[in-house]
């Protein structure tokens, strides 16, 4: 019970670092999605129904910070972390592969809900600046992904993490 309680305050401060960070030119320039990241790893170690909440909340926040209308990073969000919460019984979660792959199909699937979201409203901006947007996420993302599963799975098993136990 102590680690996990250790765990969600972990994944709190993270959660906020990542908000904080996010805004910052060279971080959104190059389409890195921190948040995505803490939420998708972070759901990983969380019930099903706390990662949702993390994933809405976050979302949430992330809107709220944003110039656009409250809804699509709230969405997007909370779907990625029910699928990497319902993904956390069905692989082994203390590979840093199999991390990395979960935060690239997280990536793709938030910027394909990110889209579909966009165009339903009718302000989706050209398809070719769609493709270079998604390619550019995808890619710095997933790096950052694995680089965090690498410290996440090297940390948990030095300090005895029950799912390496």
């Amino acid at each position: 019970m102590k680690w996990a309680v250790w765990n969600r305050k972990r994944f709190a401060a993270l959660l906020v670092l990542s908000l904080l960070l996010q805004p910052i030119r060279g971080v959104a320039d190059h389409g890195l999605d921190l948040v995505l990241v803490v939420v998708v790893l972070g759901s990983l170690r969380l019930p099903l129904a706390q990662a949702a909440l993390w994933g809405l909340a976050a979302g949430l926040i992330q809107d709220l910070s944003s110039i656009s209308w409250v809804g699509p990073h709230m969405i997007s969000n909370s779907l990625s972390a029910v699928l990497a919460g319902w993904m956390r019984n069905r692989i082994y979660r203390e590979r840093i592969f199999t991390q990395g792959l979960l935060v690239l199909a997280a990536a793709g699937f938030k910027q394909f809900v990110l889209w579909a979201l966009w165009a339903w409203d009718g302000g989706d901006p050209a398809f070719g600046d769609v493709l270079a947007l998604m390619g550019r996420t995808l890619l710095a993302t997933t790096g950052v992904g694995f680089a965090a599963s690498a410290l996440l799975v090297r940390y948990g098993r030095r300090y005895h993490d029950p799912a390496t136990a």
